[in-house]
């Protein structure tokens, strides 16, 4: 009972560092696509040139 506890609260604490990870991946993804949308034509320019026209 004691080593199945401590399995499920490793599996808690590994999951919500994954999607602290996951987060902090996409924020640096977030961050870098104006750098990006500037330079190369990627999804987001097409975005803003349409709400732009």
């Amino acid at each position: 009972m004691a080593t199945e506890a401590l399995l499920q609260r490793l599996a808690a604490v590994r999951g919500r560092l994954s999607l602290c990870a996951d987060q902090a991946a996409a924020a640096k993804w977030w961050l870098s696509m104006p750098m990006a949308s500037v330079s190369a034509e990627g999804p987001m320019p097409k975005a803003l040139s349409t709400r732009h026209t």
